[in-house]
């Protein structure tokens, strides 16, 4: 059931290995968004090995997006990423699972050099609000949260625009 149409998606798909992932979602109840914290080659390379393929890493997300785009597809949305860990939003009631399960994750490039608003790139920026707007054109209006608000630990994604963002996902839904 569709929620929204939405316009298309040009996407790359780059399946995550078995290492990445784990099993079937639960449902759908967050997006989070991410930042690498890492430094890649300039296309954002090293974190997509780091993402999907590079051994021992067990780290991924639903979908992954360098600073000059485009939308990389890592596991269909219906396949758990290891991404959060322990949030605040666990424990969640008994014998449910956690945040992984319930949530679709974007990792965007950015790393501990870049600092400020102005070190993300606005066609990153809009790319993960156009991935919101077609999770909430299939899942409904899920909330978009950043990994540091719900994890003590983490501050990502560290300096994001989220008025660019939201401005971004409300005209792609159509909303001026």
């Amino acid at each position: 059931m569709a929620y929204f149409i939405t316009p298309s998606l040009s996407i790359i798909d780059h399946p995550a290995d078995a290492q990445h992932c784990g099993g079937t979602r639960a449902g759908y109840r967050f997006i989070f968004l991410h930042d690498t914290d890492t430094s890649s080659d300039g296309n954002g390379l090293n974190s997509l090995a780091w993402l999907s393929t590079i051994p021992g890493s067990k780290v991924s997300c639903t979908r992954y997006i360098p600073k000059r785009g485009p939308i990389y597809k890592l596991m269909p949305d219906a396949i758990v990423p290891w991404t959060n860990g322990a949030t605040v939003l666990e424990p969640l009631p008994l014998n449910q699972p956690g945040a992984n399960e319930w949530s679709l994750t974007i990792e965007l490039e950015h790393s501990q050099r870049d600092k400020g608003v102005a070190s993300w790139p606005f066609v990153q920026v809009q790319l993960a609000a156009w991935q919101c707007a077609e999770w909430w054109g299939l899942y409904g209006a899920l909330p978009v949260l950043g990994h540091g608000w719900t994890q003590a630990n983490r501050t990502d994604p560290r300096d994001f625009p989220w008025p660019v963002f939201y401005r971004e996902l409300f005209m792609r839904m159509g909303v001026k």
